[in-house]
């Protein structure tokens, strides 16, 4: 919308809607999006809703980034030749 609002955004704010967001997050909504006030949708749900959602967010959004960091690393290390043993 006119604010920058994502539909991200918007679920995050109504609270309650997990769910429908962890698809949205599967499918590629970018979680680092700011709206016009800077906000992400992680902010809006720590924001609005400092407890309720905090296992959700730990769950959804951070386990899955430190796997994707930790394919790229090894990426990394194996195209500079380098040997390793996992």
């Amino acid at each position: 919308d006119n604010a920058g609002w994502t539909p991200l955004m918007y679920l995050a704010n109504k609270g309650g809607y997990t769910r429908l967001m962890t698809n949205l997050v599967k499918a590629g909504a970018d979680m680092n999006r700011v709206n016009s006030q800077g906000k992400t949708a992680l902010d809006i749900m720590r924001i609005k809703y400092p407890d309720k959602y905090s296992k959700w967010i730990e769950n959804t959004v951070n386990k899955p980034q430190i796997k994707r960091l930790e394919r790229e690393d090894i990426q990394k290390a194996a195209d500079t030749g380098f040997e390793f043993d996992i």
